[in-house]
């Protein structure tokens, strides 16, 4: 927001039109394309997470072992695989906001939500196989 802030600032829009009666005030005529830049803020985020997650799984399997931690060694090549996905699509997401035309920008939307909800539904039928592989049986139970 503080870069919009600024970039308006520096860059003022001057061409305004008066729609009419029905609708009070101006309206510009050129919209500038960083304000439509709708892709950046959910990118940045998932940098983030991915940061963050593969830092504390990497210190957790440093620390502990793969074979110990299953779910975290599954959580760290799922999120692998996701954020791989997710650099991909928002990048060509935002190369095409800011420079092809303005009917290609909503061609990569629906593929970045269908693969990341692809990509959410096996995380957690991997979740489920690694929980039922590591269930164990004592059939020599006592009360003590």
């Amino acid at each position: 927001m503080i870069t919009l802030a600024v970039y308006t600032i520096v860059k003022p829009v001057k061409e305004f039109v008066h729609v009419g009666s029905l609708l009070a005030g101006c309206y510009t005529l050129h919209v500038p394309r960083l304000f439509a830049c709708y892709a950046v803020p959910p990118f940045l985020t998932a940098i983030i997470m991915f940061s963050m997650t593969a830092f504390k799984c990497g210190s957790t399997l440093m620390t502990l072992g793969p074979k110990r931690t299953p779910i975290i060694t599954l959580f760290m090549r799922d999120g692998v695989f996701w954020f791989l996905a997710v650099l991909l699509l928002s990048t060509l997401e935002i190369v095409l906001w800011a420079s092809a035309r303005p009917t290609l920008a909503q061609i990569p939307v629906v593929p970045l939500t269908a693969l990341v909800a692809i990509i959410a539904a096996r995380v957690i039928l991997n979740i489920k196989q690694v929980t039922s592989n590591n269930l164990i049986w004592d059939v020599e139970a006592t009360i003590d």
